[in-house]
């Protein structure tokens, strides 16, 4: 479990609800770090329920995802407080849905989001991904879901690879592929590893339990130039690992080298813009364009969407920091979704 690898000052035994969310919150304002890893003992599946209500009556909930281990009356907080990985997520993501609606038979709605939704293994233990997706009829559900994906910063890479492992081995299958992404920020980079179980040689599973182990069989190393180094020719999310159903005729979700760049140097870009409180706005209209919204067009606490551009910048990718306080999504006119990230 992760906990070997949490030191000793970020331990706790648990008391109640309010006082862990007390220490959360001290630790995110005491502290510089992009991402901090905390562990209490004395926590059970019933004390949850608790947990979940003081969370969402909280401003951390969006930053924070559990992993519990019943048994041992164990919980593990992960809290991202650096820049940057809401709207990298949130990019990559939008982009696999894109990709998905041009297959034949699909279209952007084929794929859902699962946010952090917390999957069980029986009463054994449980998990919150950072981000899953699967086909929208089984968002609601309990099924696992078929890819997921996890994010970390600099220091966070061995626990990435426990995070692959536990999606696979206790999924038994539910979930086919784990995308981890490390975001390093001084100097900028990114690595994208994709993890899925590679069965031994001469070796079959069945189908209640695949034999093997979790393995990275896709790695990408993104220096800040947009350099890309692997031995792929690009980012396969094979079609399986979306639908859980085989279709041989159906074609796989690919992301070339030249994309997997591009998409760095947005983040890199995006992330030199931010400074304080300033957020940056994307528009994802009908044909996967991000367009800059100037400030003047934003209108706090409306509903109401602001003018949209009629015409995309040439490079299909631009933005405008403005300040909000907030974290807000506004869906206006069929045209598309204004994002706040």
């Amino acid at each position: 479990m992760q906990a070997a690898l949490i030191p000793d000052e970020n331990k706790f035994e648990y008391q109640s609800a309010p006082e862990l969310i007390r220490i959360i919150d001290n630790t995110v304002k005491s502290g510089s770090a992009e991402e901090y890893f905390l562990y209490f003992h004395g926590v059970t599946h019933d004390h949850l329920p608790e947990l979940d209500s003081e969370f969402f009556s909280s401003n951390l909930r969006c930053t924070v995802r559990f992993t519990t281990e019943n048994s041992l009356q164990a919980l593990i907080c992960r809290i991202l407080t650096g820049r940057g990985h809401r709207t990298l997520t949130f990019d990559l993501c939008t982009s696999i849905r894109f990709k998905v609606a041009a297959i034949p038979g699909h279209t952007h709605d084929s794929i859902d989001l699962f946010g952090g939704k917390r999957f069980f293994l029986g009463n054994l233990r449980s998990k919150e991904g950072y981000e899953a997706l699967g086909p929208k009829t089984q968002v609601a559900s309990r099924v696992w879901p078929p890819a997921v994906i996890e994010f970390g910063y600099s220091e966070a890479l061995d626990f990435l690879h426990l995070d692959a492992e536990w999606w696979l081995i206790n999924s038994t299958g539910g979930t086919k592929l784990v995308i981890l992404i490390q975001l390093m920020t001084d100097p900028f980079a990114i690595l994208i590893e994709c993890w899925a179980m590679a069965p031994p040689p001469s070796h079959t599973g069945t189908r209640h339990a695949p034999i093997g182990a979790p393995t990275c069989v896709q790695l990408f190393n993104i220096n800040a130039n947009g350099e890309v180094t692997t031995t792929s020719p690009g980012l396969c999310i094979p079609y399986r690992s979306l639908f859980n159903e085989p279709n041989d005729n159906a074609q796989d979700v690919v992301f070339t080298n030249a994309e997997l760049s591009s998409f760095a140097l947005r983040m890199f870009n995006l992330m030199n813009r931010q400074v304080g409180n300033s957020c940056c706005a994307f528009f994802f209209g009908k044909d996967c364009l991000t367009t800059a919204l100037p400030a003047t067009s934003f209108h706090r606490g409306s509903v109401q969407p602001p003018q949209w551009p009629s015409t995309p910048p040439s490079d299909g990718y631009a933005s405008r920091t403005i300040t909000a306080t907030n974290y807000r999504k506004f869906r206006g006119g069929g045209k598309g979704v204004l994002y706040i990230a």
